[in-house]
């Protein structure tokens, strides 16, 4: 598998994740929004039943903020999501980065090797051809003998 298919399976799975966190966080801002709509319409009713027992209608004070926890859940689900976007295209960025850097380094290192056992390679050769060139030289001076 190569870096860049390695990335790109990484990006899915991080896209997924991502995906999976928003839909979760929308759902809890959801439950909430539901939970707070019983908790308001329970307190309704327990501030109009108050008034049999002859305590004043307090029941408007419940409807009033009905908009603005909602906004607030929403709000912060949002937000939460717009962080959670930021750090998830920062931290793709990163590792891009990073990726792109090692295989860089990979590459260099590569060159680096090849090089190197050119150069071992060309320097045995060499030294091949002065032993072959020795021997030769001593066979040569060395007297025949007769046998």
């Amino acid at each position: 598998m190569s870096t860049n298919e390695g990335m790109q399976q990484r990006e899915t799975g991080t896209q997924q994740a991502m995906n999976f966190a928003e839909i979760f966080l929308q759902g809890t801002a959801r439950v909430m929004d539901i939970q707070l709509a019983a908790v308001r319409t329970f307190m309704q009713y327990q501030a109009k039943g108050a008034t049999l027992f002859g305590v004043p209608n307090c029941s408007k004070i419940f409807e009033a903020g009905e908009n603005g926890m909602s906004r607030l859940f929403e709000a912060s689900a949002e937000k939460t999501l717009s962080y959670m976007r930021q750090a998830n295209e920062t931290f793709a960025e990163v590792q891009s980065n990073l990726g792109q850097a090692i295989e860089q380094q990979v590459q260099e290192v590569s060159a680096q090797l090849q090089t190197g056992l050119e150069e071992s390679s060309r320097i045995a050769e060499e030294g091949l051809e002065e032993g072959k060139r020795m021997s030769k030289a001593t066979a040569d001076e060395t007297p025949q003998r007769k046998r």
